[in-house]
């Protein structure tokens, strides 16, 4: 049944138009199942204490794709302390990604329990913060494109 066939069957019933209301009843583990949570785009307290986590939904018209913003709770606004990671398991949010925190295990085992991939993907990080680095993955992407693109993941020792 459609929702349009239930809200003529609203109109029919002589229910007046302006207390339209349906509520369904959907598990969170169908949800889940979907790749949906109900806290995207919040703040929530990650599988890790002292850790929060925020999935933000895939928006194709921005090119985004699904992914994770994970913060300890002091620095839930400072964008520069704060990994995120798409569900590819790229960066995400090149320019504001933190290589040290991005190296740190209980970061990354947040996103991956929040994003739902196993240890077989490799999260992608840059090790180091030298402005040689930098260029290097500059001059990379460059030549090649970036790396979330052609599922390229660049680490430099």
């Amino acid at each position: 049944m459609t929702l349009e066939e239930i809200f003529e069957a609203d109109r029919d019933a002589d229910i007046p138009p302006e207390l339209p209301e349906l509520v369904v009843d959907v598990s969170e583990a169908l949800l889940l199942s979907l790749g949906r949570d109900l806290n995207e785009g919040r703040w929530t307290p990650s599988c890790v204490r002292g850790l929060y986590q925020r999935v933000d939904p895939e928006r194709p018209e921005m090119k985004q794709r699904r992914h994770v913003h994970v913060a300890a709770e002091k620095h839930l606004k400072a964008a520069g302390k704060q990994v995120s990671w798409n569900d590819d398991g790229s960066r995400h949010d090149r320019h504001k990604f933190n290589a040290a925190l991005g190296q740190r295990k209980d970061y990354r085992a947040v996103a991956r329990a929040a994003l739902g991939l196993g240890d077989d993907v490799q999260l992608e990080h840059v090790t180091g913060q030298t402005r040689g680095s930098a260029t290097t993955v500059s001059i990379y992407e460059h030549l090649v494109g970036p790396a979330h693109h052609e599922r390229v993941f660049l680490l430099i020792p």
